[in-house]
């Protein structure tokens, strides 16, 4: 029995990302469906555009370093704007979902933002800092910010809020 339970625990995906220690998943679907039956929520999704890139160039380790400097100020922010409702995850290992409430939105979405714009250059090698201003300029390790709100809907099932998070991300990539 206790051997049959490991194994079904190693096939398990894990319920946080292992990187950033943010849930992820499953755990995520289930914050989202829990969405559908209530109001006044809003969802924040922040994506870091080309981090596969910078992945390739600078390696995992580096690109790490960015997922989990990132995740400090969103958890930071959240922190210092939110309250014991609101959640922090991941749709994907380069997407981060903030679920919160219309009056922090703003506070919340700015101070990430500004944070992020902050330490940018800092993500990239030392011996690299000044193609990182370059790549800067074109855009690269671009955190794209999209909003999804309960007025948006009504959403029929979590595939519906899932649809419509997508393609608030590609409107805002646009």
């Amino acid at each position: 029995l206790r051997v049959r339970n490991a194994i079904n625990r190693a096939q398990m995906p894990a319920p946080a990302n292992p990187v950033t220690d943010l849930p992820e998943g499953e755990l995520v679907d289930e914050k989202l469906t829990a969405l559908l039956s209530k109001s006044d929520w809003t969802i924040l999704q922040l994506s870091i555009e080309s981090l596969s890139t910078f992945r390739e160039r600078y390696g995992f380790v580096a690109a790490d370093d960015v997922l989990r400097a990132v995740t400090l100020m969103v958890r930071n922010a959240v922190r210092e704007f939110g309250d014991a409702d609101h959640f922090v995850g991941h749709l994907s290992t380069e997407t981060y979902l903030i679920i919160t409430n219309p009056d922090s939105l703003d506070d919340i979405k700015d101070r990430i933002e500004r944070r992020i714009a902050q330490s940018r250059e800092y993500f990239y090698p030392l011996r690299d800092r000044d193609r990182a201003k370059q790549a800067m300029q074109e855009n690269h390790l671009r955190v794209v910010s999209a909003v999804v709100a309960h007025s948006d809907g009504p959403f029929a099932d979590i595939e519906a809020l899932k649809t419509k998070l997508q393609s608030a991300r590609e409107a805002s990539s646009a």
